[in-house]
């Protein structure tokens, strides 16, 4: 199915649930992902985004604030940094790819559920065991789905020995905060 599937489309997409992991733009992206891309040379440090449903966190203003208020919060180099966002169904979406197809033209049911969660978590995992970075930063919502996924993740890099720091964020007025 994946081979015959359309790599553009003129309408977006929606996801449901669970089901949808195995749709052939998720697999392509996915395939895509772990033989086709690598992570900007420099870049030691990850700053996961949580995708908003309205995928406003993608706007570059927004992303450049954030990324200057986390290397001011933990003392980073800005030319170190590399960002990606998180969302179901894709799981990681690296920035230089967030306004492509299907990377930007899709829906999903919100709020994800556990099943949804999980699997985003294990894409993360994937991304980040195959990337050269030393240090992960994981922005998440508090009271979201995506302070769940944040569990998942941590948990699973400490048992990995990544370095995985988590940084609440309170989207409205993107203030971090440091644990």
């Amino acid at each position: 199915i994946e081979r015959n599937s359309p790599f553009v489309k003129r309408k977006g997409l929606f996801f449901f649930g669970p089901i949808d992991f195995i749709r052939p733009e998720v697999l392509r992206h996915n395939k895509r992902l772990k033989e086709r891309y690598s992570p900007p040379d420099r870049s030691k440090v990850l700053i996961l985004v949580p995708d908003s449903e309205l995928k406003d966190t993608r706007r570059r203003k927004y992303v450049k604030k954030i990324v200057l208020k986390a290397s001011k919060v933990l003392g980073l180099d800005l030319s170190a940094i590399h960002v990606c966002f998180y969302s179901p169904p894709f799981g990681i979406i690296p920035i230089e790819l967030s306004e492509t197809y299907p990377l930007y033209q899709y829906e999903y049911a919100y709020p994800p559920d556990a099943e949804t969660v999980k699997y985003v978590a294990e894409r993360i995992l994937e991304y980040i065991a195959a990337a050269p970075y030393m240090k992960i930063i994981i922005l998440m919502e508090k009271g979201s789905w995506s302070e769940r996924l944040v569990d998942l993740v941590v948990k699973e890099s400490h048992e990995r020995e990544i370095e995985a720091e988590i940084l609440p964020l309170d989207a409205h007025s993107l203030k971090l905060k440091k644990n």
